[in-house]
């Protein structure tokens, strides 16, 4: 369906908007519950499929606050731009945390490589959190 000013359209985008959002956050909830409910040495695949699954989260909410888009003018701005840079900022993690799964399951099925895990995800962790933020932040 194409974006159209018709009450009728934005009424059904919002709720596929809520629908989706909502099995997204119920989606990132489970994963986490299950995350922390497995014994305590987690593989790095296991830690980075749980930070792809806070960076949705994130997103998320993102979606939560753009909800609020028929509000007063000042409340308005105030979500638009904290929405913006959630937004923003769950993008970039996201991204950058499934190239790292990606490298991390490519090494997994090669291993002539001389590769540390535990180093690799410490690494993409902090770069992660230095390099998204700042480029959200900006």
């Amino acid at each position: 369906m194409a974006w159209s000013n018709q009450l009728e359209d934005r009424t059904a985008l919002l709720i596929i908007n809520c629908v989706a959002t909502f099995l997204s956050l119920i989606g990132c909830l489970w994963t986490t519950f299950q995350f922390f409910k497995s014994p305590s040495p987690r593989s790095v695949a296991s830690k980075l499929i749980f930070l792809l699954t806070t960076s949705d989260l994130i997103y998320s909410i993102a979606n939560i606050m753009s909800m609020f888009e028929n509000q007063d003018q000042s409340v308005v701005d105030g979500f638009c731009r904290t929405e913006a840079i959630f937004r923003f900022y769950a993008l970039k993690l996201s991204l950058f945390y499934s190239v790292c799964l990606a490298i991390c399951c490519f090494k997994a099925t090669n291993e002539q490589l001389d590769f540390n895990m535990k180093t690799f995800f410490y690494k993409c962790f902090v770069f992660s959190i230095m390099f998204c933020g700042s480029i959200a932040f900006l």
